[in-house]
């Protein structure tokens, strides 16, 4: 209160100094002894990006953590699935393994057999998947075999179900994991329950106290000619994959001067070619992959 009063005695004090001075043509700097009145104070204004670095990341890793538990067998995870299939058949032709297909070489530039041994792999991978896809999808006893268990829970350490038990089809619609040791049932069923593929818990046999039985369920249709589709998706992606490398290897013989320009474009003319047989390969096993879901 006594702030405000001496503010407005003030005023008029300092009016008066201003028109004095603007009477005596005093330069227009004394015009700054016009006094403001304090104004309550505002709450401060929040930036537009004050999104702290750490919840971003914390955000992006949750979704990426979401993306990795969804269940493969889903039929909105088609597009997953194909991620999947993509990553695992990158083995095939990742620079890691690049020892296992022969080298592009200058000096014989239209020799592809590095290019077709990398398709030869990839062929082999998806034709296995989708086999195993066609006579029963995730409850194929390949794939069953294929679960990773941890039998000693003080361990990281995961062997494939296979490695540990014995996995039999049975009559109707009954898959029976036959444990090699007792010791191993528990961690076998823990697997098998927490898998989103399977998500039961197999029940002890009657007969044999070593033995699982473990319920089959039918994959839909559409799920299967979904999971199908997003197979072959993967394997053509896979094969430009191996085809932009060596076209890239070739762009580099060109800079260097070790083709010439007619004799790279006669490359690249003899790979498309052979990329279109591979190409044509993949729809007919995709066409035929599908006939057997109808």
């Amino acid at each position: 209160m006594n702030s405000f009063r001496a503010h407005r005695l003030a005023l008029p004090r300092a009016n008066a100094i201003i028109r004095a001075a603007a009477s005596q043509n005093v330069a227009p700097m004394s015009a700054a002894l016009v006094v403001v009145l304090p104004r309550a104070a505002s709450s401060p204004s929040r930036s537009f990006h004050t999104t702290p670095a750490a919840l971003k990341k914390s955000k992006a890793k949750k979704m990426v953590e979401q993306q990795e538990h969804n269940p493969s067998s889903s039929p909105s995870s088609a597009s997953s699935s194909r991620n999947s299939a993509s990553t695992s058949a990158a083995d095939h032709d990742d620079d890691a393994d690049a020892a296992r297909h022969p080298k592009p070489d200058a000096a014989d530039p239209l020799n592809t057999d590095d290019l077709t041994s990398r398709w030869a792999a990839l062929d082999t991978h998806f034709r296995d998947a989708l086999r195993r896809l066609a006579t029963g999808g995730r409850f194929n006893p390949d794939s069953i075999g294929a679960l990773p268990v941890a039998p000693n829970p003080k361990s990281p350490e995961r062997f494939p179900l296979r490695e540990l038990a014995q996995v039999v089809p049975k009559g109707g619609r009954t898959v029976a994991l036959l444990a090699h040791d007792r010791a191993h049932l528990k961690p076998i069923s823990d697997a098998v329950q927490a898998s989103p593929d399977f998500n039961q818990q197999p029940q002890p046999s009657p007969d044999n106290d070593l033995e699982l039985l473990l319920k089959v369920e039918p994959e839909r249709k559409e799920d299967l000619v979904a999971k199908a589709r997003a197979l072959t998706l993967a394997w053509r992606e896979r094969v430009r994959h191996a085809s932009d490398r060596r076209k890239k290897v070739v762009a580099k013989w060109a800079m260097q001067k070790e083709i010439g320009p007619d004799l790279r474009k006669r490359v690249d003319a003899e790979a498309q070619k052979q990329q279109k047989k591979v190409m044509d390969g993949i729809d007919q096993v995709e066409k035929q992959t599908l006939q057997k879901f109808k």
